[in-house]
């Protein structure tokens, strides 16, 4: 009896232990059922053209370990088409073999140009070092639903218009791999924990809502587009370097830097709090109803405006009991910024939190004003400078209209109002001139001009539009 209890014991034990090793090469339509899960991968597996891999709902892939050279690692490489769609309650799972936060495989290689196409949703995808990833440029629009990827290189590695929804991003390198040729993000109720960077380097706006960025490095890196309703806490910086990003009712709270690098950037209704530095402008921007409470240094003013610049718009902001400054101006420039409450009605303590010209000569001045403490009713204003606003602080998108962008083969630029334009350069992302239009005059706002870019490389462009002493930078698509 005893050993009958001990054969059943150890078949059961294999039998719960049990796994199916799959490898090479899928040459017909093919079902890795539930039943036969976990799936073993014991080396790299091609879905041939006109072939489908078909994943059951509650199937668990796992990798193989071969290794830390990218060239051992196993992969599955999609020349056809696979189709992974769990359930809520029975997700599929990519991971590898053994219990690792490390990378073991490369992970789902769409070759699009072969016809290869991945369709997934309610999956878990882990420890791979390129994610999923394709050979050329989708033009379409890919959709990922209801996805965890965890302990990742990269997750997405995807040049091409990209949609999350309900998605988890927990301890990956980068969510989202730099798009500089074609691509951007949408991203809705989404989660991002510990990642080094979620979004970098985007070809097409980047559009995110009602999602939470929990520590890391930067969950916003280069990206133009919009951000509303979003949060941002324990991160390095939260934003970095985006021009022409809009960030709309978000709390930004406990990171090294909130926003960092803002030029053509608008804040607007945002609580931004308990920061080491909660806004760093270096080109002009729109600043308007927002909260930088308890941070060290509230907002700081870099010295890096074009000549002719200024900062657009910056109102109906309180700047509060920031402990080292509420606002550091480090450039030359003078402000204006009565239309601003700093909760206190003592002049002498409101300027003893305004770093300007009056500490370092080689600074800006900066005028302010009291309010009572609802920060509604204005009691005074103190001017140290008298500020002139000049058409040549006006927006590049009030002074001149240029479209389409994206371009291809070229794109027009319309002023609004007679100019007499200095020149127009056209720069690569690595400072290279590439294309420059001599002086000419326009006479009338009616007028509009071409600007070829036919032959150029398909990237981001950096334009260049100076008039007297002021220069319009935009940034231009060519596709």
């Amino acid at each position: 009896m005893k050993k009958l209890f001990l054969l059943l014991f150890i078949s059961f034990t294999q039998i719960g232990y049990s796994q199916t090793p799959v490898s090479g090469g899928i040459f017909a339509n093919t079902v890795w059922t539930a039943a036969n899960s976990p799936y073993l991968l014991t080396g790299p597996i091609v879905v041939f053209p006109g072939n489908t891999l078909t994943i059951e709902p509650g199937v668990i892939v796992k990798v193989q370990f071969k290794g830390y050279n990218t060239g051992l690692m196993s992969y599955i490489e999609l020349r056809g088409n696979m189709v992974a769609n769990g359930t809520s309650t029975m997700p599929i799972k990519f991971e590898a073999e053994l219990n690792t936060t490390d990378y073991t495989w490369r992970g789902i290689e769409i070759k699009s140009k072969q016809g290869g196409q991945f369709f997934g949703s309610n999956f878990e995808f882990n420890n791979s070092f390129n994610g999923i990833s394709s050979d050329k440029i989708y033009l379409d629009t890919l959709s990922f639903n209801n996805c965890i990827f965890k302990h990742n290189n990269y997750a997405i590695n995807l040049a091409g218009n990209i949609k999350l929804n309900n998605c988890t991003f927990i301890n990956n390198g980068a969510a989202m791999a730099a798009m500089i040729s074609f691509g951007g993000v949408t991203a809705t109720n989404c989660n991002f924990q510990n990642n080094g960077v979620c979004f970098t380097t985007l070809a097409n706006p980047l559009m995110v809502s009602n999602s939470q960025f929990v520590g890391g490095r930067t969950a916003i890196m280069q990206c133009r587009g919009l951000v509303e309703n979003c949060s941002f806490s324990g991160l390095e910086v939260a934003i970095e370097n985006c021009y022409g990003l809009e960030i709309k009712n978000c709390m930004l709270q406990q990171n090294g830097t909130a926003v960092l690098g803002a030029n053509q950037t608008t804040m607007e209704g945002n609580v931004v709090i308990a920061n080491n530095l909660g806004l760093d402008i270096t080109g002009p921007c729109v600043i308007v109803n927002n909260d930088f409470n308890a941070n060290q240094v509230g907002v700081k003013v870099s010295g890096m405006f074009e000549p002719g610049q200024t900062i657009q718009n910056f109102t109906e902001n309180r700047l509060c009991f920031n402990s080292v400054y509420n606002l550091e101006n480090g450039s030359d420039l003078n402000l204006g910024l009565e239309k601003n409450c700093f909760c206190l009605q003592d002049s002498a303590a409101i300027e003893a939190l305004i770093y300007d010209g009056y500490d370092d000569f080689t600074r800006g001045l900066i005028n302010f004003a009291t309010y009572d403490t609802a920060c509604v009713i204005l009691l005074k204003s103190y001017k140290k400078v008298q500020i002139t606003t000049a058409i040549a602080n006006e927006p590049i998108e009030k002074q001149f209209l240029i479209y389409p962008n994206p371009a291809s083969d070229e794109f027009w630029i319309k002023p609004s109002k007679a100019a007499a334009i200095d020149f127009i350069e056209l720069y690569s992302m690595d400072g290279k001139l590439v294309k420059v239009l001599q002086p000419f005059k326009v006479g009338s706002a009616s007028d509009a001009f071409q600007f070829n870019v036919l032959g150029l490389n398909q990237g981001i462009y950096m334009l260049k539009i100076q008039v007297g002493n002021a220069s319009y930078v935009k940034k231009m698509i060519i596709e």
